[in-house]
Order: structure tokens, then C-alpha cells, then sequence
């Protein structure tokens, strides 16, 4: 998949998703393993759950 394919993915999956609720940072870095690919990394904010216990 070309790069600007990607990038524009990635903005309508934060844009049109409840997944862009979560999402503080994403990036399309270089895959080393595969020839002419990206791998889309995303770094999310879990909601803080009230019921969990910290133990």
C-alpha cells in the first residue's frame, strides 16, 4: 500500500472511529521485514475505569 494510502487510512480510522477517542499519537514508519511496506503504529489513552481494582 502506498504511503499516502496509509496516512489517509490512518486519518479516517482517528477522524471517522471511536477508536480516534483513544488515539494520542500515531505514526507510519518503515517496515524492515517487508519490501516497499508500512506498519502503522498507534499510542493510546485508556480510559480510567472506576470499578478495577489496583491489586
Amino acid at each position: 500500500m502506498p504511503e499516502d494510502i496509509h496516512r489517509e487510512r490512518m486519518d479516517a480510522i482517528k477522524n471517522n472511529t471511536i477508536w480516534g477517542q483513544f488515539v494520542v499519537n500515531s505514526s507510519l514508519r518503515i517496515n524492515p521485514r517487508i519490501t516497499n511496506s508500512h506498519e502503522e503504529f498507534y499510542e493510546l489513552r485508556l480510559p480510567k475505569a472506576k470499578n478495577m481494582s489496583s491489586t
